[in-house]
């Protein structure tokens, strides 16, 4: 019997409760004319029970099921901008893993299951700017907790969703990665901040993404983009690694002033310290 896969297992077993959201499995048409062909259609809205329970019974393989991820992406995201930083070749790497252990018989919640990631989460050798010019250049050295542990659970990370800048806004647009447009009508927001998450979701790219959210940056995109967002509670699990980029100098003390000041509504920078601790309102 394959693991079926439900909110309570997935919090506890991937320990990924920062904030989570998954494709409903009833959305049956992308709302964007004129695409190119994008691969398999039959399996971009199916959801997670459906796709493990495929894995398991070895109908389809997670090499198989990440290659019509990479397919829809090219095809559909030059509109929609989601999918924003892109590890394709390690995720090949991790999805030919997954067969294996599929073929040997082991199981996990998310094996072989493809998936993308907020940008604000760290992932060991990609960039996490936070939307941030001056972060641009920055590369994680380890992922995020929350990273790791859907990595343990078996999930293909194929790359980082677009977010508001400093997860600190109702739509998605940033100076390092442009504007995330909403995948049913492209002159539309997909909201924030996790507006990359949605529409990543909502365009069938995966079937499952983490983001995070404070004061509605999860919930808002879902609303928009006609997917399920939860928000678990609060500091449920670690937050280590999903933090600002780190700076050097002048331009560390220029940010965490600017920082402060946006994060704030009455321009405190006596909020500073809570304002650093806890990544921003999204």
């Amino acid at each position: 019997m394959h693991n079926l896969l439900n909110r309570r297992s997935f919090l506890v077993t991937a320990g990924t409760a920062a904030t989570v959201m998954a494709a409903s499995g009833k959305i049956s048409a992308f709302a964007l004319s004129n695409t190119a062909s994008a691969g398999d259609n039959s399996l971009a809205y199916r959801s997670v029970s459906e796709l493990r329970g495929m894995l398991d019974g070895r109908k389809i393989s997670a090499t198989e099921l990440l290659d019509q991820a990479i397919k829809r992406i090219e095809a559909q995201d030059a509109r929609i901008n989601a999918v924003v930083v892109r590890d394709f070749e390690r995720a090949l790497v991790s999805a030919a893993a997954a067969d294996r252990a599929l073929a040997q018989g082991e199981r996990k919640p998310l094996l072989g299951i493809s998936v993308t990631v907020k940008e604000s989460f760290n992932i060991g050798g990609l960039p996490t700017t936070w939307g941030l010019p001056m972060g641009r250049d920055w590369r994680a050295a380890e992922d995020a907790v929350a990273v790791a542990r859907l990595k343990a659970a078996g999930a293909v990370v194929l790359g980082k969703t677009n977010l508001a800048i400093g997860l600190a806004d109702w739509q998605s647009y940033n100076a390092v990665y442009n504007t995330t447009n909403n995948p049913w009508d492209v002159a539309r927001t997909a909201g924030g901040s996790s507006g990359g998450s949605a529409a990543a979701l909502a365009a069938g790219f995966v079937p499952l993404e983490l983001g995070s959210d404070i004061s509605g940056s999860i919930r808002v995109p879902a609303h928009f983009c006609g997917v399920f967002g939860h928000k678990p509670t609060s500091d449920l699990v670690p937050q280590r690694g999903h933090a600002p980029p780190r700076f050097t100098g002048d331009a560390d003390r220029s940010h965490k002033r600017a920082w402060c000041l946006r994060s704030d509504g009455a321009n405190r920078v006596g909020s500073c310290a809570r304002a650093r601790s806890i990544g921003g309102p999204g």
